[in-house]
């Protein structure tokens, strides 16, 4: 079944106020799960409520935080999230560091005792149309084997990148360091699709395309992938003070009631300030037209697209036809005596 946009927010928004969030987290959570849907990122959709509310109930997710600020250096703000939802936090780390940029040029912002975020590109993607490059990232659970080790590592450690091509037309890059995240196996489990090759592995190290039997997420290009979830956890996590690698906290581990203690960073980037934002988009504009203007090999494979393309198609459609969502969800949305 498909259920319209601004009716999922309001069933999210109840289940939320249910448990005494407030109504400024409330309704940015809300937003953001159903953002991510929207543009058919299902895997860190309105499918992660019911986790969420799990880490509520078990006290890993701060429901009233005390979120507190300390400018550090000229351009670089230190966030202290209190344990809340990483949505908020993430969305107040973008807000500050986008008013150092229209000071200085540019802003970051390292935000510390966090949690899970969903779509990293939810933060920045509003500011790129009002002429800022925005770079967002995130530390996640352990997921990648080193090679030729039986140790899990890294996470997946999304980043993503926005910048704008036109004032309605963003380029919006939005990816983790792995061919495809656990959020998305998890979401593959529930409609009992298989995995693509490259995706996971199993318990014993060997490939599988098996959702059910999926234990660690395979790196891009190998050495290179593992390289860049290196970096995502030195900006989020050596950076603000967070646990890295190994030691950091899995998602679903709600049992031990460990708060999640996660880091995110954000750079923002004011192009009118740095160059000419008319120059800058007219570029943009150029070579997007080269890109699409390139033959196909394929005439039943899609046309040339750039980052962000795929999931502006998506919206378009869901924006007429409603989200997805199984029978499963539906009740649960519905259900007022649930978790």
């Amino acid at each position: 079944m498909k259920i319209k946009a601004n009716s999922l927010e309001n069933l999210i928004k109840k289940k939320l106020t249910k448990r005494h969030v407030n109504k400024k987290i409330s309704n940015i959570v809300s937003n953001a799960l159903v953002w991510a849907s929207l543009r058919g990122i299902d895997s860190h959709g309105i499918r992660l409520l019911p986790q969420y509310l799990k880490e509520i109930d078990s006290g890993i997710i701060n429901t009233k935080p005390d979120i507190t600020k300390k400018i550090t250096a000229r351009s670089f703000i230190r966030v202290n999230a209190d344990h809340t939802f990483g949505h908020y936090a993430g969305t107040v780390g973008m807000k500050e560091a986008i008013k150092i940029a229209k000071k200085n040029g540019v802003g970051c912002c390292s935000v510390f005792n966090s949690g899970h975020c969903g779509a990293m590109s939810y933060f920045g993607h509003d500011y790129s149309k009002n002429g800022f490059i925005t770079i967002s990232m995130t530390h996640a659970s352990p997921r990648i084997l080193l090679p030729n080790t039986r140790s899990v590592f890294f996470g997946n450690n999304p980043i993503s990148f926005t910048a704008p091509i036109s004032k309605k037309n963003i380029f919006c890059y939005d990816s983790a360091s792995t061919q495809t995240t656990f959020n998305e196996i998890k979401n593959k489990q529930m409609k009992k699709q298989k995995l693509n090759k490259g995706d996971a592995l199993n318990v014993h190290g060997k490939e599988t395309l098996n959702a059910n039997e999926a234990k660690f997420l395979q790196a891009i290009g190998g050495y290179k992938g593992i390289g860049l979830s290196f970096i995502v956890d030195i900006l989020s996590g050596c950076l603000s003070g967070m646990n890295m690698g190994n030691k950091i906290t899995k998602m679903y581990e709600t049992n031990e009631k460990k708060r999640r203690k996660l880091g995110h960073f954000f750079i923002a980037i004011d192009i009118e300030q740095v160059y000419n934002i008319k120059k800058f988009m007219r570029d943009m504009q150029l070579i997007v037209k080269r890109i699409h203007s390139q033959k196909k090999i394929n005439k039943n494979y899609h046309d040339p697209m750039i980052p962000g393309e795929p999931e502006l198609h998506k919206l378009k459609t869901r924006l007429k036809t409603g989200i997805p969502i199984d029978k499963d969800m539906y009740s649960f949305l519905r259900n007022e005596d649930n978790v």
